[in-house]
This record gives C-alpha cells, sequence and structure tokens, in this order.
C-alpha cells in the first residue's frame, strides 16, 4: 500500500515511477494500492518493456497512469483508477490539469482492461496531437 506517497506540484516525485530507464524487460509493477496521492500515480517516461498490472489508484491528483515520452511497448492490464483528481496550476505539466485517469503519448502500448471510473477529468486520453515521433521511430513531446 502506497499512501500519501510522491510530492505535490514537484516534477518527477511520484509514488511509483520509470524514468528514462531504457528498456526495463522483466519489469512488473503488480498488485499496488495507491491512495491519496499527492501527485499521480505510477508514472513511466522514456522507459519500455514494463508490464502494469492489477493496481488500484484511489483519489489522485493529476494524470494517474501515466505513459509520458518515448515510452513504448510497455502493457497496462487490468489497472484500475477511481475518484481521479484535477490539478490546480503549480505544476510544469499543464496537462495533469485536466485529471486523466489513464494518459499516453505514444500509441505503441498496450492497454487491456483497465477501468477509470468517478473522476474529476478524462477517464483516457491521448496526447498524440503533443507527441511526434523522432528519428529512432519513438515517440516524444513536440518543443515548443
Amino acid at each position: 500500500q502506497f499512501h500519501h506517497m510522491g510530492h505535490a506540484y514537484q516534477d518527477d516525485r511520484y509514488p511509483i515511477q520509470f524514468k528514462y530507464c531504457g528498456s526495463a524487460a522483466g519489469s512488473d509493477v503488480s498488485r499496488n494500492s495507491i491512495t491519496s496521492s499527492n501527485q499521480r500515480c505510477i508514472s513511466i517516461d522514456g522507459t519500455s518493456d514494463v508490464t502494469v498490472s492489477n493496481n488500484t489508484a484511489l483519489e489522485a491528483p493529476g494524470m494517474c497512469y501515466h505513459i509520458g515520452n518515448e515510452a513504448e511497448n510497455n502493457i497496462f492490464e487490468k489497472n484500475i483508477a477511481a475518484l481521479s483528481k484535477s490539478m490546480s496550476t503549480g505544476t510544469s505539466y499543464p496537462h495533469d490539469g485536466y485529471g486523466p485517469s489513464f494518459s499516453y503519448y505514444s500509441p505503441n502500448n498496450d492497454f487491456i482492461g483497465n477501468v477509470a471510473a468517478g473522476g474529476d477529468g478524462y477517464g483516457f486520453i491521448s496526447w498524440l496531437n503533443s507527441a511526434m515521433k523522432t528519428e529512432s521511430g519513438a515517440y516524444s513531446a513536440a518543443l515548443g
């Protein structure tokens, strides 16, 4: 159980985070309960080959399950996000203000049987219009 984890309004201070690890083959984030997080729940950025499954998140502000830049070939399966909350200004990531339960930049990830319920914002949202393909073929946030 992760309760009141993370730091509100501080970048890269989330309860569970993979940040620019490259391939993390064999990594499994499974059967966790994240309640009343201070910001987000599980964030994967610049990391591939992670399985996130059978997790429950309740009352988290910002993008609860976040799949960011250059995060590909990850599997999100049978996760629940309930009562996700929008964040007010103060974060450097404006998309946190929408309060989506599941958000992603790259379409090259698998989402199977996930549930979003009762949140302030979107249940599932893609930021593909904010992303562009890099020379390697990975998706990255557009600059400017």
